[in-house]
This record gives C-alpha cells, sequence and structure tokens, in this order.
C-alpha cells in the first residue's frame, strides 16, 4: 500500500496565499496576517460577528466556511506563535496523516503540543454559539501555549 506523501512546502505555502486572498477580499493588506496578527484576529471576529451558527449552515456553505476558519485560525497560530504545519502520522485516517500546526516555541522552553486545526474546526459543527477569538483559546490550549483574552 502506498502512503500519501504530503508536500509540507507546497501546502504551507497554498494556504498563506489563500489567507492573503482572504484579506484581500475583506479590504485589508493581503499580509495583515503576517505583519499583525492580532490586528487581524480582530478583524476576522468583527467579520463573523458573535454567535455565529455552523450547526444551521447548509452543507455547502459549512465546506467553505470551514476552508475560511482553517486558513484564518492555521496562519494566526503560525504568524503569531511561529508554529508551522506539519504532517502528523494517524493510521486511523484515509490518507494515513492529518494536517497539524505544530513547533509552538513556548516562552519558558516547556513542550508543546500539534494542533489538530481540522479537527477544532469541525468541532464547531456541532455548536450553538462560536467565536472566533474562542477557537484561538483553543487551539492555543491544545498546543500548550497560553490563552489569549478575548
Amino acid at each position: 500500500m502506498n502512503q500519501y506523501r504530503p508536500d509540507v512546502v507546497a501546502w504551507a505555502a497554498d494556504n498563506s496565499e489563500n489567507c492573503r486572498s482572504i484579506f484581500t477580499e475583506l479590504g485589508e493588506r493581503p499580509d495583515l496576517m503576517r505583519a499583525d496578527p492580532i490586528s487581524a484576529l480582530r478583524r476576522i471576529e468583527s467579520e463573523l460577528g458573535a454567535g455565529w451558527q455552523p450547526n444551521a449552515m447548509p452543507d455547502e456553505e459549512w465546506v467553505q466556511f470551514r476552508t475560511f476558519l482553517m486558513v484564518v485560525l492555521a496562519e494566526f497560530l503560525i504568524s503569531y506563535h511561529g508554529a508551522r504545519w506539519e504532517w502528523a502520522v494517524d493510521p486511523s485516517s484515509p490518507l494515513g496523516g492529518r494536517w497539524t500546526v505544530a513547533g509552538f516555541p513556548h516562552p519558558l522552553g516547556q513542550e508543546t503540543r500539534p494542533v489538530d486545526v481540522g479537527g477544532i474546526v469541525n468541532d464547531t459543527r456541532s455548536m450553538d454559539d462560536v467565536s472566533f477569538v474562542s477557537l484561538v483559546n483553543r487551539a492555543e490550549a491544545e498546543s500548550g501555549m497560553r490563552e489569549i483574552a478575548g
């Protein structure tokens, strides 16, 4: 059986470009996430508004929204924390692995854990009330980093 061999560099570049496109569509500088991740987080939070409900979205809309959330969440973690995309081997996955954001440099030198951004975003599908900051806080908590205030 051939195992899927992902191109991490291409994956990271595609996601970065997708994030740039999102900010361009929002009328912001394309590099806002890399240049000022906190302002980018605030812009995404204001764009989404409070209390959006992924569980009420039609499936077609959810697929696009899921991609949007994954891109901006991962790019925030990468830009703000200096993390990176990694392919994590997972025999339970049909591809034999999953994309994670990893390599968080802990300020006290403690070990951190990879974050399954797709898993965090997928969990929102069953929630009634979600904010983008809450997704960031969950990702940071899963990584072993600090949580930021909303």
